[in-house]
């Protein structure tokens, strides 16, 4: 062999390995681009996430504020009721002459008492119930429809295949 021939095949072998690590930094820069798209996407993920909890835990907060104003202005109410039928009461009691009135007065007031205070217990009773129900429908997972998170899951699970194929070896 004679030395030109030689300084080709040098040459040659010296520009395999270059022009290998430029197509490898190619290959890692395409790489590199996929990442910061898939990181990127990943953090909207996660903040969406994070805004659904918190969208979540605010209505959990207004539920329990409604059931307990609710609750609140029941005892209120029948407070209130309690003390003008004690006092209309009182006063027929007061007006009335004889034993029998009284008699009469009295068991009417008791029915009244009963009555009214079984609707205000009906009241604070269908007021937890909801409450309950309301509870239950904010904790549930399950979604009606195909949200953004389901649609965006579908599609990192497509990345992902589409990664898998190309990193498995070739078979002939």
């Amino acid at each position: 062999m004679n030395i030109e021939t030689l300084n080709s095949l040098l040459l040659i072998l010296a520009i395999i390995p270059l022009i290998a690590n430029v197509v490898l930094l190619v290959k890692v820069r395409n790489l590199k681009t996929e990442i910061l798209a898939s990181h990127e996407k990943t953090l909207g993920l996660v903040a969406f996430l994070r805004k659904q909890r918190s969208r979540k835990a605010i209505l959990k907060s207004k539920q329990a504020l409604v059931e307990k104003t609710v609750n609140n202005s029941t005892v209120a109410v029948e407070n209130i009721h309690q003390s003008i039928s004690d006092a209309a009461f009182n006063t027929i009691n007061n007006l009335s002459s004889t034993d029998k009135t009284k008699t009469r007065n009295r068991k009417l007031r008791d029915l009244h008492d009963q009555t009214s205070s079984d609707v205000y217990k009906s009241v604070k009773v269908v007021n937890k119930q909801l409450g309950v129900i309301t509870e239950a429908l904010l904790s549930t997972r399950k979604p009606t429809r195909l949200t953004p998170t389901e649609k965006t899951s579908q599609t990192i699970h497509n990345i992902n295949e589409e990664r898998s194929k190309r990193l498995l070896p070739k078979r002939k």
